[in-house]
C-alpha cells in the first residue's frame, strides 16, 4: 500500500492546483497532524491507516510543502542529498540494535515510548554513517556516472546533410488574440512591446562579432534531439519548428480580429547551447567579461560563471590572475581531472531547457515592476531566502529583470542572463516562501519569454536536476529539455 502512496504522490504533484494547496500553512498543520498521529495513535506503520496517513504527509511534502520553512535550511538540504544512503543504512542499523545488541526478548517488550526513544537514541549513528557512505561512494561514483554522461555527449553529432533545409511554415492564424495597442502597462513601461521599455534589446548577431559564433543562414531550421540535428519538414506538421512559429501580432482592420504571421528568425545554432557561456562571455556580453586568451568569467559584481573556449580542456592557468582564492564559480559542461591550484566543492548536473511552444498570452492582471539599481536590496534579499543560482548585485544589468512587490517586499522575480546567437537565457526565477503556490514566477517568465519571442530571440533556461518540481513547471509552459549538461561549483585554493 505503501507503494500506491508514492504513486499518488507522484500523480498530484503534476497538478497545479495541488501545489497551490500544498504550499498553504494549513497543508504544513496537516502535515504536522498526519505524522503525529501515524506515531502516537498506532503501534506500528504497518496498518492501512498509518500509511494512509504517512502518504499524506509525503504527498504534501512532494507538492511544494516547506513545513514553515523548515526543508529550505541548509540541515534539510544536506540531509536531503544522503537520503539514498539513509534509506540503505537505516534497516541495517535498526536489525543490529534490535536483534543483536539489544536482542529480542528485550527489545520485543518495550513500550511505544521506549522503542521511539531508542530509535532517537541510534538516529545520531545512522547520519553519521550515511554521511560516510554518501562523501566516500554515493557521491564518487555520481562524479564518474556525470563525468561519463559528459563523455559521450562530447562525442561527434552526425553530420548535417548540406542540402538539408526548411521551408517558410505557413501563416498561423490565432483567434482571440489581443491588440498590441491594448498592452498592460505599469509605472510607464510598456510590457508587451520589447522595442519601448527604455533599454535596446539584446544585440543581434549581426551587431555583433565574436569568436566561436555559428551564424547559421536565416532560413536553416534545425532541431536538435537525442540523435543530433533532424530537417524540419514542411509536410509533417505535427510538431512545427517553435523558431519558425514565432509570431508577431499586428492589428487587423476595422473590426477584424488580430492575425499572428511567422517571422524570419535571427541567424541563431542550437549547438552554441554547448558551450553557452564562452559564447557570451567571448561575445555579446564582453564588456562584462574579464579574463584572457581562451577563458573568461564574468567580472566581479556579477553572477560567478566560468566560460572556456575548449570547454574539454579548459585553461585554468589563464584565468587564474582574474580569480581571487576561496572565490566561487560555476563552470557548466566540463568534467575532467582537477587542475592544480582549484578545487572542486560540488558536482551535479542540471537540465538545458529550449522553449517550443507558441507565444504565451499576456495576462493584464498582473501587476509588474521593472527591476533596476535602485531594486537590488530586495533582489539580493529573495536570493538569500531562495537560492535560485548564481547571482550578484550587478546580474541585474545582463538583461531585463521584472518582479511583483507587496509593498516593499519583493515576492518573486524573473531576469535574463547569458545569451548568443538569437539564443536568450532566462534566468533568477525565484518566488518567496511566502507567496509560493500562486503561480507568480510563472506569470513573469511567461512575459519574458513573450518580449523575447518578439525580439526573435529563442528562450531557454537552466534547472538543477534534482529540482522536478520546477522541471514540470517548465515543461508546461512549453520548454522542452535540450541536454543534460554537468556543472561543477570550483574554487581557486591558492
Amino acid at each position: 500500500m505503501s507503494f500506491l502512496g508514492g504513486i499518488a504522490a507522484a500523480l498530484l504533484v503534476r497538478v497545479d492546483s495541488f501545489h497551490e494547496l500544498a504550499v498553504k500553512k494549513s497543508a504544513s498543520l496537516a502535515l504536522l497532524g498526519c505524522i503525529c498521529v501515524a506515531i502516537a495513535a498506532f503501534p506500528s506503520a504497518d496498518g492501512a491507516l498509518p500509511i494512509l496517513l504517512l502518504s499524506v504527509a509525503f504527498a504534501i511534502i512532494a507538492g511544494g510543502n516547506s513545513l514553515f520553512g523548515l526543508l529550505h535550511g541548509p540541515v534539510s538540504r544536506t540531509l536531503g542529498e544522503m537520503t539514498y544512503s539513509i534509506y540503505l543504512l537505516h534497516g541495517i542499523i535498526l536489525f543490529v540494535t534490535f536483534n543483536i545488541l539489544l536482542g529480542v526478548p528485550v527489545s520485543g517488550a518495550f513500550s511505544p515510548v521506549v522503542h521511539w526513544l531508542v530509535v532517537a537514541a541510534i538516529t545520531p549513528v545512522l547520519i553519521l554513517g550515511a554521511f560516510a557512505t554518501f562523501r566516500l561512494i554515493e557521491r564518487p561514483a555520481m562524479q564518474r556516472t556525470t563525468a561519463l554522461a559528459a563523455w559521450l555527449r562530447s562525442r561527434p553529432h552526425p553530420r548535417v546533410p548540406s542540402g538539408a533545409r526548411s521551408t517558410t511554415t505557413k501563416a498561423l492564424v490565432m483567434s482571440g488574440c489581443p491588440r498590441t495597442r491594448g498592452s498592460m502597462r505599469h509605472s510607464s513601461v510598456l510590457l508587451d512591446d520589447p522595442t519601448r521599455s527604455g533599454q535596446a534589446p539584446f544585440p543581434s548577431p549581426e551587431a555583433t562579432s565574436y569568436p566561436g559564433c555559428l551564424h547559421g543562414h536565416p532560413q536553416r531550421r534545425y532541431a536538435w534531439g537525442r540523435s543530433g540535428p533532424a530537417r524540419w519538414n514542411s509536410h509533417v506538421p505535427q510538431h512545427p519548428d517553435p523558431v519558425q512559429l514565432r509570431a508577431a501580432r499586428h492589428a487587423g482592420p476595422a473590426g477584424g480580429r488580430a492575425i499572428s504571421r511567422p517571422i524570419q528568425s535571427e541567424p541563431m545554432s542550437l549547438p552554441l547551447l554547448d558551450n553557452i557561456a564562452w559564447h557570451t562571455l567571448a561575445g555579446p556580453q564582453a564588456r562584462f567579461a574579464t579574463g584572457a586568451g581562451p577563458a573568461r568569467r564574468y567580472a566581479p559584481g556579477f553572477s560567478p560563471i566560468l566560460g572556456f573556449e575548449d570547454v574539454t580542456r579548459p585553461d585554468f592557468a589563464a584565468l587564474a590572475p582574474y580569480c581571487e582564492p576561496g572565490e566561487h564559480f560555476y563552470c557548466a559542461g566540463w568534467s575532467g581531472p582537477t587542475p592544480a591550484g582549484w578545487q572542486v566543492d560540488a558536482e551535479t548536473t542540471m537540465h538545458q531547457m529550449v522553449w517550443a511552444a507558441p507565444q504565451p498570452a499576456i495576462d493584464e492582471s498582473f501587476a509588474v515592476v521593472r527591476l533596476g539599481a535602485e531594486h537590488v536590496p530586495q533582489m539580493l534579499e529573495l536570493v538569500a531566502a531562495t537560492q535560485p543560482g548564481p547571482f550578484g548585485p550587478r546580474t541585474v544589468e545582463l538583461g531585463e529583470y521584472f518582479g511583483c512587490f507587496d509593498g516593499p517586499r519583493l515576492k518573486a522575480m524573473s531576469g535574463e542572463r547569458m545569451g548568443a546567437g538569437g539564443l536568450r537565457e532566462i534566468s533568477g526565477v525565484c518566488t518567496h516562501p511566502d507567496f509560493q503556490g500562486r503561480g507568480l514566477a510563472r506569470r513573469l517568465m511567461a512575459m519574458l519569454v513573450r518580449r523575447q519571442l518578439q525580439r526573435r530571440e529563442m528562450p531557454f533556461l537552466h534547472v538543477m536536476r534534482d529540482n522536478g518540481t520546477a522541471y514540470r513547471v517548465y515543461e508546461r509552459m512549453g520548454f522542452r529539455q535540450h541536454q543534460e549538461i554537468v556543472v561543477r561549483v570550483l574554487a581557486r585554493s591558492r
